[in-house]
C-alpha cells in the first residue's frame, strides 16, 4: 500500500484530518478551513484555578456518562471533545433539529453544563495554551496566518489613528465654532437661525413627550411590537393573557412544509416559556385543563427506553417539562388519547422501580428531589443487564437462533415485550 502506514498511522493521520476538513464543506481557500475543533478554554485562569475547573468539569461529565465509557480514558477524552462541539453548535441544533427529536432528552441538552461559556474555537493566529494541536493543514494556511496577523495589526493601528484624528478634529472644529459664534460672524441672520434651530429642538422634544403621555395604549403596544420585530426581540406579553390563541394554525394548510411548521412551533414555545418565566407561572390553561405542559408539546418521536425513563423521572427542565410521573391522563389527552401511552410508561416504570430497588440504585426514601441526569444514568447502568435481554429480538433461521440487542428501538417496542412479563417475572417474589 505504499506510504499508507507512515502517512495515516505513524504521523497523526494528518492526511485523514485534511480530508475530514474538506468533506465538512469548508472552503479550501477560506480562513475557516484552519479553524480548530470546539474545546474548553481555561487559559485565562491561574494554574490552581484551572486544574480545579477541569477536575469539576471532568467529574460532572463522567457522572452523566455510562460507566463503561467513563472508565475508559480514551473514550472519555473523545466524549469530552464531542460535548464541546455539542455546546458550541447548541443554538444551531435547537434551530434546525425537529422539536420532537429525542436528542433534547439528553442530560447534556436538558441540563446546564458547567463552564459551557468557556467553549470556543481558534485559528493558528489566535491560539492559546489550551487550543488543540492543528494537524492536517496545508502549508499555505501558515502563509494565511501571517496575513491574518498583519491584518489584525493594521486594524489596530487604523483604529488608534482614527481615534486620535477624530479627537483632534473635534476639538479644533468646536473651538473655531465657539469663537465665530462669540464674535457674531455670519451676520444677524445667522444668529437668528441658530436661535430658531434651538427652539425647534425644544418643540420637537415636547411633542414627543405629549405623544407618549396621551396616545392610547393599543397604539403604544403596536409600536412596541414593531420595535421588537426591528431588533429581533421577543414580543411583549402581559400577565393574564389566554394561551389558547397560541394554538391557532400559523398558516393555512399546504402553505408551509413540516420544517417550516416546526420552526413556527419552536418560536411559539419560546414565547410561552418567556411569558411564564417572567410572571413565575408553572402552568397554563389550554385544551380545557390547567396544564404544566406547553400547548404543542408531545412525546418525542423515536424515544428509546433509556430516554423514556429520563423523561418520566426528571422531565426536561430547560423546556419546563415536568417529570411525566406527576401528570394525569387529562393533561395529555389532546395528543395521547385517554393517557394510553402514559399508562404504558407507568407499567414499564413499575418494573424499572422494582429492579432498581433490588439492585440498590433506586431513589432513597425521603429524597424527593433525587432525580437528575447523574442519578438517572446510575439507575440505567444498574438495571440495564436485567432489562435489555428481555427486549432483544430473536430471529430463527432453520435450526439456528440469533438474538439481536440494540438500544435504538422505540420504547413502545420494548414496553410490548416487558409489560407481559411484569407480574409473571419481574414482580414475582422469586425474581432476584
Amino acid at each position: 500500500m505504499g506510504g499508507v502506514l507512515n502517512r495515516y498511522l505513524k504521523y497523526e493521520g494528518a492526511g485523514d484530518q485534511y480530508v475530514g476538513r474538506c468533506v465538512t464543506g469548508r472552503n479550501r481557500m477560506d480562513t475557516r478551513f484552519a479553524e480548530s475543533m470546539p474545546y474548553f478554554d481555561f487559559s485565562g485562569f491561574g494554574k490552581v484555578e484551572k486544574e480545579t475547573m477541569m477536575r469539576t468539569l471532568d467529574d460532572w461529565i463522567k457522572r452523566q456518562m455510562p460507566a463503561g465509557g467513563a472508565e475508559n480514558e480514551s473514550v472519555f477524552c473523545l466524549f469530552r471533545c464531542c460535548l464541546a462541539s455539542l455546546i458550541y453548535h447548541k443554538d444551531w441544533l435547537e434551530e434546525n433539529l425537529h422539536s420532537q427529536n429525542p436528542l433534547f432528552l439528553s442530560p447534556f441538552l436538558c441540563e446546564d453544563i458547567p463552564f459551557a461559556n468557556h467553549v470556543r474555537t481558534a485559528f493558528p493566529w489566535n491560539t492559546t495554551i489550551d487550543t488543540p494541536a492543528f494537524t492536517g493543514l496545508p502549508s499555505d494556511v501558515f502563509y494565511m496566518e501571517k496575513i491574518e496577523q498583519l491584518k489584525i495589526q493594521l486594524a489596530a493601528l487604523q483604529t488608534r489613528l482614527e481615534a486620535k484624528m477624530d479627537s483632534g478634529n473635534d476639538r479644533v472644529i468646536e473651538c473655531v465654532r465657539n469663537e465665530l459664534d462669540d464674535r457674531g460672524i455670519g451676520g444677524g441672520e445667522y444668529e437668528m437661525s441658530k436661535k430658531v434651530e434651538a427652539k425647534l429642538d425644544i418643540l420637537i422634544e415636547n411633542h414627543k413627550r405629549m405623544e407618549e403621555r396621551y396616545l392610547p395604549a393599543p397604539f403604544i403596544r403596536e409600536v412596541e411590537e414593531e420595535d421588537n420585530d426591528d431588533h429581533n426581540q421577543e414580543p411583549t406579553f402581559r400577565f393574564g393573557e389566554d394561551e389558547d390563541y397560541l394554538e391557532e394554525d400559523v398558516v393555512e394548510a399546504g402553505v408551509l412544509d413540516e420544517q417550516a411548521l416546526d420552526i413556527a412551533k419552536k418560536k411559539r414555545r419560546k414565547e410561552i416559556l418567556s411569558q411564564r418565566r417572567r410572571v413565575g407561572m408553572t402552568v397554563g390553561f389550554h385544551n380545557g385543563v390547567l396544564n404544566p405542559l406547553l400547548p404543542d408539546w408531545k412525546y418525542p418521536n423515536k424515544m428509546n427506553l433509556r430516554e423514556m425513563i429520563s423523561l418520566w423521572l426528571m422531565g426536561a427542565p430547560n423546556d419546563d417539562v415536568p417529570p411525566l410521573r406527576v401528570l394525569i391522563a387529562s393533561q395529555v389527552n389532546h395528543f395521547d388519547s385517554g393517557g394510553r401511552n402514559l399508562n404504558r410508561m407507568k407499567n414499564v416504570m413499575d418494573i424499572v422501580e422494582h429492579v432498581g430497588r433490588l439492585r440498590g440504585v433506586w431513589r432513597p426514601d425521603r429524597q424527593p428531589n433525587y432525580w437528575n441526569g447523574m442519578t438517572v444514568n446510575k439507575l440505567w447502568d444498574g438495571i440495564e443487564a436485567d432489562i435489555l435481554p428481555h427486549c432483544a429480538t430473536v430471529t430463527t433461521v432453520g435450526d439456528s437462533i440469533s438474538t439481536h440487542k440494540t438500544r435504538e428501538r422505540s420504547w413502545r417496542t420494548d414496553s410490548d415485550k416487558l409489560i407481559p412479563l411484569k407480574n409473571t417475572l419481574f414482580l414475582n417474589e422469586d425474581y432476584k
